[in-house]
């Protein structure tokens, strides 16, 4: 039996047929109804994803306590920055920082400046009548000038140079310069912060800001042993989550226009910086002596203050002072005759903890100077000189 097909439906199935499917019908219809059903999906779901990450308080939108959403936090620290900066870049407070210029020929100082390989970074100045500090490792056989924003070049005057910071101190002729302010933020602090990389105006370059993390502190020092320090090669520095585009030398900035630090160089994704402890701690120094030789002591040690489990580990009574690990031949220990297992527990009557360290103690001495140390030997308590050298 032939089933029976209703002439309705016959007429309307040709009426649709001859109508086609709408937008489906036209040339090119079919893709652009999948296409915007796929651009629509794709917008809503990045709207859920960011209401979903949002509302659970993800990390991506928080700002540390502060619960402004990132994306508008971060527009406002961004502009923050930018505006707060713009006068260390622009205005007067440019002064405070000098463009230092390697100069082949100093009677053509114009094509001298302007030559590609000419720049070499930038130093901050110091104090008004001219001392400058620079992590640029100035050339000795070649004449270097500075440039003070819109002021004529200057010969520098290289001063002196500490191998165990990485700092240049040099003398500018100028008078009256604005000088570079510091933060008082201790390094522990700073870290998880965000601070402004600053790209100075200078000959053929555009100035700028952006903004880093800062991720942590690390040192020159590579021990197999975190807990064995060396009484050379402790300088900390502050590591940058960001390769800076700013050059070397140049400011990095906290948002109250303080110097966090100076940039000593970057590499593999970071950025190693100077610190504003080091530089300040180095700067009094070469103010009250004129020099930035360090003093050579030649031992390892293990400062009991760091850790209170220490003493019971190496079975000695003393909480605090300076454990001595290794002594170097013909160095000052050695000829003081401070020997491994030696605890050093005060010098010159000012005794080690956590709060004054040994590194803290030479930092105020140059080499020549003679030290009082005083040491426990076992049962005995001892009184040693100790003469520092320099370091070789």
């Amino acid at each position: 039996m032939e089933p029976r097909i209703s002439p309705t439906s016959v007429k309307r199935k040709n009426e649709f047929s001859a109508r086609g499917s709408g937008i489906f019908s036209r040339p090119g219809g079919a893709p652009l109804v999948i296409g915007i059903s796929v651009v629509t999906g794709c917008i809503a779901g990045c709207i859920g994803a960011f209401a979903l990450m949002y509302f659970s308080g993800s990390a991506f939108f928080q700002n540390g306590q502060n619960s402004t959403p990132y994306f508008f936090s971060g527009i406002n620290r961004r502009n923050t920055y930018q505006s707060a900066i713009r006068e260390v870049v622009d205005n007067r407070l440019s002064t405070a920082y000098v463009a230092l210029y390697r100069v082949i020929d100093e009677k053509d100082l114009v094509t001298s400046l302007s030559a590609p390989d000419a720049f070499l970074g930038w130093g901050m100045m110091m104090t008004r009548d001219g001392y400058a500090v620079t992590t640029v490792e100035l050339p000795s056989d070649i004449s270097v000038y500075a440039k003070v924003a819109e002021h004529q070049p200057q010969r520098v005057e290289i001063q002196d140079r500490s191998l165990a910071t990485g700092l240049t101190f040099i003398k500018v002729n100028e008078q009256g310069l604005d000088i570079a302010s510091f933060s008082s933020t201790p390094l522990i602090q700073l870290i998880g912060q965000e601070v402004a990389q600053v790209q100075l105006r200078r000959l053929g370059s555009v100035p700028g800001v952006d903004i880093a993390q800062v991720i942590g502190i690390g040192t020159e020092q590579s021990e197999t042993d975190a807990i064995v320090r060396s009484t050379e090669g402790q300088e900390k520095f502050l590591l940058l989550g960001a390769t800076v585009l700013s050059d070397r030398g140049a400011p990095i900035l906290d948002s109250a226009r303080n110097v966090v630090g100076s940039v000593a160089e970057s590499s593999n994704g970071t950025t190693k910086v100077i610190p504003w402890t080091t530089i300040k701690n180095t700067l009094d120094k070469f103010l009250q002596n004129k020099t930035l030789a360090q003093p050579y002591v030649g031992l390892t040690y293990i400062d009991l203050s760091e850790d209170t489990a220490l003493p019971e580990m190496l079975a000695v009574k003393e909480k605090n002072g300076i454990y001595v690990v290794t002594v170097s031949v013909r160095s000052p220990a050695e000829k003081s005759t401070l020997q491994a297992g030696d605890i050093i527990t005060a010098v010159d009557g000012q005794t080690l903890d956590a709060r004054l360290t040994f590194t803290d103690v030479l930092q105020q001495h140059i080499p020549g100077d003679t030290v009082i140390c005083e040491v426990r030997r076992g049962a005995d308590r001892l009184v040693l000189n100790l003469i520092l050298g320099e370091k070789p």
